[in-house]
């Protein structure tokens, strides 16, 4: 997919709207809200969608 190597996921947003992994179309890592603030400060560019 255009490049993109990994997928990450907001597991506490996933649970507020009563999903779970294996609803999504494509594979992607979940990760609590730490994780991704962690993820995040560690690059200089994020894209969100």
């Amino acid at each position: 997919m255009y490049d993109i190597d990994q997928i990450f996921v907001s597991a506490s947003a996933m649970k507020e709207r009563g999903l779970d992994k294996a609803q999504l179309s494509l594979p992607a890592e979940l990760l609590d809200d730490q994780q991704i603030a962690a993820l995040i400060s560690r690059h200089d560019q994020v894209m969100s969608f």
